[in-house]
């Protein structure tokens, strides 16, 4: 009887156990960080990888460190249909922050990109929501860039504008972490059959509507894309990451994809600037001994994607794909997987992104600028000077037709008499021109 007690106090005791691994454990070695700034698991009530945090307590660790760092500023882009907030993190140095109107309206298009003037990331995660180990490492990122003590930080965000939306997809990320913290036990299952890795429908992937977000750059069909948008040109990155998960019986997947699936109005400068970058990537995964691959698998041809839109409005879009534990652990062709050591690889390459970025700077920023001077000389090219754009009898449709276009920074101009073409009258009250010759040609063609 005795032996039957001691037993069942032993794996008592054992409930609280941590699965996670510990913060360091994620970030750089032998690295100097500010005791002041609050780690993750002071605001979480956890360590990052031992739960799957809902969107509030993300956006609550985010404000506690906006603030507490200088460098870094929250701002709300919107709401989603459920009414939770889009949030953009800024980092940089206090002085770009305080001055940061400035600089953006400084890169506005037309322009000539200037050597001096900073250099811009996008770091987007989890726009599905249930591809949640990209959220957990933007929290882990933005503490080392918060946190960093090291002069190759600092010296880097003096010159470095990094934005970060840590969860594109809050609706879809809580709808799916109901799901698995509903369904997950006090010991982690690692069964693939196991009900923690099998959502319900609706899963976490889609937004309030069931809709995919990450085919909505292009359409903006859905609030949380028309929100995003005005801010990514805003900002107009010289590169943006795209945080996702796949399989599980994958291993790490990083752009270029299969060469044959570009579009051909992506400039091939893009790929040769996409594999430059996938250098470091692999460095940094080779390093931890890591699993990956490139140019195999994912194409870059859809201009409605969180990758591939930046590469038709002058910037370098990455896409990443974490193969996905979906639940705390995931047995897998490739041996046991864990949340943990997905949300590591995450980390690793949103740094190498940053790393490749600052290093290869000058030719970014090169490239954008002659991205939109080539678009202008291709659009004098054409055989056409532009569009013309008539629709009498729906005012609603052109209406939001023509927002669409704004959105996109395509400039579209309303008759000044009425024409005529071909024996037929295109009336000035409900006829638009769009001219090709424009910086945003290659989003018009």
């Amino acid at each position: 009887m005795r032996r039957i007690i001691a037993l069942c106090l032993f794996v008592f005791t054992g409930i609280g156990f941590s699965y996670a691994a510990p913060l360091a454990s994620y970030l750089p070695e032998n690295h100097a960080y500010n005791p002041n700034i609050a780690k993750p698991s002071s605001i979480l009530g956890f360590e990052i990888g031992d739960r799957h945090p809902r969107h509030g307590q993300m956006l609550d660790y985010m404000q506690t460190l906006v603030s507490q760092s200088d460098r870094m500023a929250l701002t709300e882009i919107g709401k989603t249909i459920q009414l939770r907030k889009q949030v953009l993190i800024t980092i940089s140095s206090p002085q770009n922050l305080s001055n940061l109107d400035r600089l953006l309206e400084s890169r506005k298009i037309p322009f000539d990109e200037k050597q001096d003037e900073p250099l811009v990331i996008w770091l987007g995660y989890s726009v599905h929501g249930d591809e949640i180990s990209g959220t957990n490492a933007a929290m882990l990122v933005a503490y080392h860039l918060a946190a960093s003590q090291e002069a190759s930080v600092t010296d880097m965000l003096e010159k470095t504008i990094i934005v970060m939306e840590p969860s594109i997809n809050p609706d879809g990320m809580d709808r799916f972490v109901n799901w698995v913290t509903t369904h997950r036990g006090i010991t982690a299952n690692s069964d693939p059959n196991h009900i923690e890795h099998h959502q319900g429908w609706r899963t976490g992937r889609t937004n309030h509507f069931g809709f995919d977000l990450n085919r909505d750059w292009l359409l903006l069909s859905q609030q949380e894309s028309q929100n995003r948008l005005k801010y990514f040109h805003r900002y107009q990155p010289h590169v943006l990451g795209d945080f996702h998960e796949m399989g599980a019986n994958g291993s790490y997947f990083f752009q270029p994809g299969i060469p044959t699936r570009n579009h051909p109005l992506t400039p091939k400068r893009n790929t040769e600037l996409t594999q430059l970058l996938a250098g470091y990537h692999a460095a940094a995964l080779d390093k931890e001994d890591r699993l990956y691959y490139s140019e195999e698998s994912f194409d870059d041809f859809y201009y409605g994607k969180g990758s591939t839109y930046p590469d038709i409005n002058g910037g370098v879009g990455i896409l990443f794909e974490q193969a996905s534990s979906r639940g705390l652990q995931q047995e897998t062709v490739n041996g046991l997987l864990t949340f943990d050591y997905g949300i590591k690889n995450q980390v690793l390459t949103s740094l190498s992104t940053i790393n490749g970025s600052w290093e290869n700077r000058q030719q970014l920023k090169q490239y954008r600028s002659d991205f939109f001077q080539e678009s202008e000389k291709l659009a004098k090219k054409e055989k056409f000077s532009g569009y013309l754009v008539h629709e009498a009898y729906d005012h609603y449709r052109l209406t939001v037709f023509l927002n669409k276009l704004k959105q996109h920074q395509i400039k579209v101009y309303p008759l000044a008499d009425d024409f005529r073409h071909n024996s037929k009258l295109y009336p000035k009250e409900n006829t638009y021109y769009i001219p090709l010759a424009q910086p945003q040609y290659r989003v018009i063609k």
